[in-house]
């Protein structure tokens, strides 16, 4: 699953801004900036994600969870 853009973020913190009333001369260009550092923060953090490979246990220990889990 990609992680969002900034077009897809910034409606949200538009929408986020108009509910808190927060009101200026550059909301606008305030949220376009927080929308492109979260969409960027959030596009580094899945591309260092990595997921370790199951491995199988031996029978008395019982079998492990597979196929991996996060590192």
């Amino acid at each position: 699953m990609p992680s969002p853009t900034k077009g897809q973020l910034k409606p949200i913190i538009d929408g986020l801004f108009m509910a808190k009333n927060f009101t200026g001369e550059n909301v606008s260009d305030f949220s376009d900036v927080l929308a492109e550092a979260i969409a960027q923060s959030l596009n580094m953090f899945m591309l260092q994600v990595k997921v370790a490979p199951g491995i199988p246990a031996p029978p008395p220990a019982g079998p492990t969870a597979a196929p991996g889990f996060l590192m």
